[in-house]
C-alpha cells in the first residue's frame, strides 16, 4: 500500500478528530481567500473607482495645496473659464480616452421649513455613462440632460421632508461673483454603490443646468481627463503646462493640471491601513491554526503510541514515520484548503455583479461605499492554499519528528 492510500486510511480511522481538525482548515482558506477579494474591492473602491467616477487620470483645476489638500473632494474649487477648443485639442490627443467637464460649488436651498447650505455637483448625463450607473435610484428617475432638474441623497429627502416633484429655489454664486437664482425640480431620490462618503454629500444636476444657475455656457471647476491605459498621467500632466500658459490664464485663476495620485493622499493612506489590519488578521488565523494542527497532531501521536512502535520494532525508519504522519496532515490540509477557497470563488462570484448591501452607516462611512463589491485577485485565491499547506507541513513535521525518535522501548513501556 502505498503511502498516500494508507494516509487517506488513517484519516477516516480518525474521522472524528479530523474533520475537526479539517473544518478550522476549511474556515482559515475561506476567510483569508474570500477577504482578500474583499481587500481587492475596497482598493479599488479608492483607486480605479476614484479615477472613473470623480477626477480621471488627470485633472485640470485651481491650484491645489498638495501638503493640505489631500482628498480631493474636501477642498474648494474656483470656477474656470474652458473654452470649447481647448476641450477639442485635448480630446485630439491620441492618448485621451475621454475628456468630462464638473462643477461643484456651494447653494442655498430654499426648504419648506428651513434653509440649507449644501453642495451641488453637476455631470453630462449622456457622456458619463459609469458615474450615472453608480447611482441607485431610491424614489423617482435619475437627471434629464436638459431639464431643470435635481436629485438630492436619500437620507437628506428624508431629513428635510423632501418629495418627488417638489420645486426648490437653489441660490448659487455666479461666475462673475454675482448671485444667481433657479427654481429646480425634484425628480429623483438617490445612493451611491461606490465612494458613498463623498459622493452622497452632493445634489446633483445636469451640466447645462448648472451653467445656467453660475451664468456661464462654459464653466467648469474640474476638467476630467481619462487617459489610454498605456498612458503615464504624471508625464501628460506635466506635457499640460504649456498649453494652460497660453490659453487659460488669461481669464481664469492660476490652474494645475494634476495627476490623480496627488488628490488621493488620504485614500492612499487608508488603504495602507486596512491593508495592515489584513495581514495582521492573517498573522492571527496562523498562530490559531498552527496551535489546532499541533493539539490535533499531539492528540493522534499519544493514541497511536503502539502503532508507532510496531512500526518502529518491523524496521520502519524515523523518516518513514515522520513522512506517515506529515503526510496525512497534508493531505488533509489541501482537502479542506481547496474547499474552502472553491466556497469563496463561489461567492466571489455572485457577489460580483450584485455587491452585499451594507446597510451599517458607519462601516459605510468607513468603506466608502453603500454595497461591498468584490474584485479578482488571483494571488488570493493562490496563497491561503500554500499558507494552510506550509502551517500543516511545519507542525507536522515537528511533532512527528519528535515522535519518530522516540526508544522503542520506552513507548513500549508505557504502553
Amino acid at each position: 500500500m502505498n503511502t498516500t492510500a494508507m494516509a487517506f486510511k488513517n484519516l477516516k480511522r480518525n474521522r472524528s478528530r479530523n474533520l475537526m481538525q479539517g473544518a478550522l482548515i476549511f474556515f482559515a482558506a475561506f476567510m483569508i481567500s474570500y477577504f482578500a477579494q474583499f481587500l481587492a474591492g475596497i482598493t479599488k473602491n479608492f483607486t480605479s473607482n476614484l479615477v472613473e467616477l470623480a477626477t480621471g487620470d488627470v485633472y485640470l483645476s485651481s491650484t491645489i495645496n498638495a501638503d493640505t489638500e489631500q482628498n480631493s473632494f474636501d477642498r474648494d474649487y474656483e470656477y474656470l473659464r474652458i473654452p470649447a477648443d481647448f476641450i477639442a485639442d485635448i480630446k485630439a490627443n491620441p492618448e485621451v480616452k475621454a475628456v468630462n467637464p464638473r462643477l461643484e460649488f456651494p447653494v442655498r436651498l430654499s426648504l419648506p421649513n428651513d434653509t440649507l447650505a449644501f453642495l451641488m455637483s453637476a455631470f453630462d448625463v449622456k457622456e458619463e455613462r459609469r458615474l450615472r450607473e453608480n447611482f441607485q435610484i431610491i424614489e423617482g428617475r435619475m437627471l434629464a440632460d436638459d431639464g431643470f432638474e435635481i436629485i438630492v441623497p436619500v437620507d437628506m429627502a428624508r431629513q428635510q421632508n423632501i418629495r418627488i416633484g417638489d420645486q426648490i429655489s437653489v441660490l448659487a454664486g455666479t461666475v462673475d461673483h454675482k448671485a444667481n437664482l433657479l427654481q429646480l425640480k425634484v425628480v429623483g431620490t438617490f445612493k451611491t454603490y461606490s465612494l458613498s462618503t463623498w459622493l452622497n454629500n452632493y445634489i446633483y444636476t445636469s451640466l447645462t443646468t448648472a451653467r445656467v444657475l453660475v451664468d456661464d455656457a462654459a464653466a467648469v471647476t474640474r476638467l476630467n481627463i481619462h487617459l489610454q491605459e498605456k498612458a503615464d498621467p504624471e508625464m501628460f500632466a506635466t506635457s499640460l503646462a504649456n498649453p494652460i500658459k497660453e490659453k487659460l490664464l488669461a481669464n481664469n485663476p492660476p490652474l494645475d493640471a494634476t495627476s490623480w495620485k496627488k488628490g488621493a493622499a488620504f485614500f492612499t493612506s487608508l488603504i495602507f491601513g486596512i491593508e495592515a489590519g489584513f495581514f495582521i488578521i492573517i498573522g492571527m488565523i496562523c498562530t490559531i491554526l498552527s496551535c489546532a494542527i499541533g493539539f490535533s497532531i499531539m492528540m493522534g501521536v499519544v493514541e497511536r503510541k503502539k502503532e508507532i512502535a510496531t512500526l518502529g520494532a518491523l524496521g520502519a525508519s524515523p523518516k518513514m514515520i515522520r513522512k506517515m504522519f506529515m503526510t496525512e496532515s497534508i493531505l488533509l490540509s489541501d482537502i479542506a484548503a481547496f474547499s474552502g477557497i472553491v466556497l469563496a470563488a463561489i461567492l466571489f462570484y455572485f457577489t460580483l455583479q450584485s455587491g452585499v448591501p451594507i446597510n451599517n452607516p458607519e462601516l459605510e462611512g468607513f468603506l466608502g461605499a453603500s454595497h461591498f463589491y468584490p474584485a479578482l485577485d488571483i494571488a488570493g485565491f493562490i496563497v491561503p492554499f500554500i499558507i494552510c499547506k506550509v502551517v500543516s507541513a511545519n507542525v507536522s513535521f515537528l511533532i512527528a519528528n519528535h515522535a519518530s525518535k522516540r526508544p522503542i522501548a520506552a513507548v513500549m513501556v508505557e504502553n
